[in-house]
């Protein structure tokens, strides 16, 4: 009677992990593969400081940017470029061909249906729109080209005299955010000389780019190499910029690398990988999916690097760097994970009195703003919807609106989740949504109802 009594709760167990496990694939937000646009974060930069220098942005992006067409083994993306701007991508990778004197967008050999020229004009006009911003730019001469080589450079020469106002200035490691808002930092890959000045991406930039996929199985391999890359940007922060390349294909799509689903549609299923827990375990980070009732096994599910990468970012507070993020089909929540880690033991200065959030006398004091000094109780690292100090929570004392803002141990609470605004206001998500952190009279802060035209209610994020 005991062991058929414990063979069945062994089973619904089981049932209940697979269910959780399917269910887990709907709630994906780090992978897009639909036309709707994704929620808009088109100025997040304006909530980093002025003196941040460009090899300590961590910046996402997205790898053949304008490649929508040529099907599931060759597309990257559904949406637009400006869409993918709009969204928060700040890294674009254009590679283009030389035909007869313009330069055409292409992916490996398929034709993506536009020009560089056009997407140079897409990215200026939303600079345009978004003057606190700066986009880095990757142009490439893609696969054989159809005509000399050595007048690819001289055809985007070209565009100079429209377009010149736009690029950046020489910009070297330190250069600061400040001096680059509203510009374009071009990322040379091809032959000769132009008038655009450039950084060059094969000197210049550290580089992950395993991107050859050979079968599913090679999955893993992707991810490892993705995971090393981000571990190495982390440690070697301020030597050069880092650019890891979360897409891949060939032996499987581009969509696959990126979900691990069992097809393209943004909530599909994960794809099984045939081994079982515990059994083998060839595949130790990825998850576990459905299991055998009766059995203490478990099928290893595929996962894509769009979600191994989020959740590796999201799971460690001490990530202060990644460098660019590139990948195909970005969600909200890969995007989300990449921008907060420039909010990783961060200063929040005040756009007000100039000072720093703090916490008075320590972890157990209450919310306040005080000259900035950087000790621990001044630095705050954003992660998802929590804001943490020393391994606690920011929380709202009771959940009451005008209780003292203070440190507590963090269980997810709607006091404890928080909203950094692209305009720079830190939103409490309890209640109604509608209070931020405001610094009032003297030195006091507390929940506020959001007013965007408030400069009390704007914070700066600064790790330096």
């Amino acid at each position: 009677m005991t062991t058929t009594v414990l063979r069945r709760a062994g089973a619904a167990l089981a049932l209940c992990v697979a269910c959780i496990g399917n269910a887990w694939a709907f709630r994906d937000d780090t992978y897009h593969h639909d036309a709707v646009p994704l929620p808009a974060q088109s100025r997040w930069m304006s909530t980093l400081h002025d003196t941040t220098p460009l090899n300590a942005l961590s910046v996402p992006g997205t790898h053949a940017s304008a490649a929508r067409h040529g099907g599931d083994d060759i597309a990257s993306h559904v949406l637009t470029i400006r869409q993918q701007l709009d969204a928060g991508v700040r890294y674009l990778d254009l590679r283009a061909q030389l035909w007869w004197g313009n330069l055409a967008l292409y992916h490996r050999n398929v034709s993506q249906q536009g020009s560089l020229h056009h997407a140079l004009k897409e990215v200026t006009a939303f600079l345009a729109a978004n003057p606190s911003e700066t986009v880095f730019v990757r142009v490439r001469e893609e696969s054989v080209p159809h005509s000399t080589s050595a007048f690819f450079a001289s055809a985007l020469d070209g565009m100079y005299p429209e377009l010149g106002k736009w690029f950046a200035g020489p910009v070297k490691l330190d250069t600061s955010l400040g001096s680059l808002r509203g510009k374009i930092v071009l990322l040379r890959q091809y032959a000769g000389q132009t008038r655009f000045p450039a950084m060059d991406f094969a000197r210049d930039f550290i580089v992950q780019d395993n991107w050859h996929v050979d079968s599913s199985w090679w999955l893993y391999r992707k991810w490892e190499a993705v995971k090393f890359q981000l571990d190495a940007s982390n440690r070697l922060q301020g030597t050069l910029p880092f650019l890891n390349h979360l897409s891949g294909g060939g032996g499987v799509g581009p969509w696959f690398v990126a979900s691990g689903h069992q097809n393209p549609s943004t909530d599909a299923r994960p794809q099984g990988s045939g081994q079982w827990r515990p059994w083998s375990n060839p595949f130790p980070d990825f998850p576990t999916g459905a299991c055998v009732p009766f059995y203490i096994a478990c099928e290893i599910n595929y996962e894509g690097m769009n979600r191994m990468a989020t959740l590796a970012m999201q799971d460690n507070d001490a990530l202060k760097y990644v460098g660019i993020v590139a990948s195909d089909f970005p969600g909200s929540g890969l995007i989300a994970a990449t921008i907060d880690v420039n909010r990783t033991h961060a200063k929040f200065v005040s756009a007000k009195s100039g000072q720093c959030l703090d916490l008075e006398g320590g972890v157990h004091g209450r919310l306040i703003t005080w000259p900035c000094h950087g000790a621990f109780n001044q630095r705050f690292t954003v992660r998802g919807t929590s804001i943490r100090v020393a391994g606690k929570c920011l929380d709202v004392t009771g959940g009451q609106a005008t209780a003292p803002i203070i440190l507590w141990s963090c269980h997810g609470g709607g006091n404890q989740q928080w909203r950094v605004e692209p305009n720079g206001m830190v939103r409490s998500l309890m209640g109604n949504q509608q209070l931020c952190l405001a610094n009032v009279s003297g030195n006091r802060v507390e929940l506020r109802q959001c007013n965007a035209g408030s400069t009390d209610q704007r914070f700066a994020s600064r790790q330096h």
